[in-house]
This record gives C-alpha cells, structure tokens and sequence, in this order.
C-alpha cells in the first residue's frame, strides 16, 4: 500500500515539474516561435503569449526581447522589434528598387545591391503592411507605366510599316472599325453600285443609300450592346 503511494507521489511531482515556469527564458527557442507566427501570420506574438507556450516568466522573454543582440537577430529576419505602425525607408526603397522594371537585375541581384537577405526579404514579406504597398505599386505601374510602354511599343511596330501594328491603332482610336464592320460596309457598296445600274432616277438612289446607311448604322448598335 506505501509503495502505491509512492509511486503517486512520484507522478505528480513529475507533472508538477512539467510545468514549473523556468526562471530565464531560451533566446533560440524564443525566436523559433516568435518566426513561425510571424511568417504564418504576420504579427509578432506578445510577451505573454511567447511566456506561455515556452514556459517561461514574462520578464525573461520581455528582458530577452530587449536585447540589442536579439533585436538584430529579428531584423536579419525581416521582423519588427517593436511597434511597425509604417514601413521603414529601407523597406520603401527596396519595393521602389524591385518595381524598377528598366533595371535588368534580378531580385536576388538587387536585393544583394541594397544589402537585403533573402531571408530578411521573406520576413518582410509576411508582414501585411509591406506586402499590401508592394502590391499597390505593382498595380499603380501596371495601370501607369505598362499601358504607355504598351502604347509605346505599339507606335514603334507603327512607324516601321507594321500592317498589323496600324490596324491595332486605328481600331483603338476609333478611326477604323472591325474587320466584320468592313465586310458589311463593302457588300452594302456593292449593292449600292449594282442598284444604280438598273434605276436611274438620283432621288431613288438617294432614298435607298439613305436606307442603307441607316441599316448599318443600326447593325453596328445592335453589335456593340
């Protein structure tokens, strides 16, 4: 019966010990964590949060968390020490530098040239702020730039003779219509120029191009709803 008890004893000292709160908190196990919610999802956990899991007391992971050496280890990562309520210069630059779509450089080439890892890329990647600008200015030089170097191209194909190239731009501007419109213009002429073999009077002539017009007026309407 002593014996059984013991033994209870025993189980319950080990649990007691299983979660006894350690005094210091582990650096390496604090930035592990700290990573796997950042880049999953884009908030740096709190102190209490990151005392829990590790089980350890708030204070060593708020002292651990002021430490310029593992403020730095964050910031090799791309993760925010502390409160990141706008981007910094580096961040703004680097997004300037990457849309910079006459730079021939790579993003590993240019991320290298601003003295950015990788690594601290992906960081920065993960945090909402960053991703949110980055995508608006890639759609603002979508919108901007990419539909006048368009234009631009398209006038270069035009100047050489580019057959192809002059009907695009023609269409574009609205001084030529589509190839179908062309088709029904010219039959309508055709019919037009057989008529006026066969009637002679100028105002019934004049009646049915009238007539006519009309018509394909109203089939171009009907197209374009």
């Amino acid at each position: 019966m002593s014996e059984s008890r013991e033994l209870v004893k025993a189980a319950q000292a080990e649990r007691v010990n299983a979660l006894a709160v350690a005094p210091i908190c582990n650096p390496d196990a604090l930035l592990a964590y700290i990573e796997h919610d950042y880049t999953s999802y884009g908030t740096v956990p709190k102190p209490e949060d990151c005392a829990h899991i590790l089980r350890c007391t708030v204070e060593s992971v708020q002292k651990t968390l002021a430490t310029a050496s593992f403020r730095k280890r964050l910031e090799n990562r791309g993760i925010p020490s502390g409160p990141a309520d706008f981007l910094t210069q580096e961040q703004v630059a680097c997004v300037n530098v990457l849309l910079d779509f006459s730079d021939p450089r790579t993003q590993n080439q240019k991320l290298r040239a601003l003295g950015i890892t990788s690594q601290q890329f992906m960081g920065w990647s993960a945090n909402k702020q960053f991703s949110a600008y980055y995508r608006r200015r890639s759609e603002n030089l979508l919108d901007e730039v990419g539909v006048a170097t368009g234009h631009t191209a398209l006038l270069k194909q035009t100047e050489k003779g580019n057959v192809q190239a002059i009907k695009l731009m023609y269409e574009i501007t609205g001084r030529t219509t589509s190839s179908e419109n062309l088709n029904v213009e010219y039959f309508l002429q055709r019919v037009i120029e057989v008529i006026q073999i066969h009637v002679k009077q100028p105002e019934i002539l004049g009646a049915i191009a009238q007539d006519f017009a009309k018509l394909l007026g109203e089939t171009n309407v009907s197209k374009e709803n």
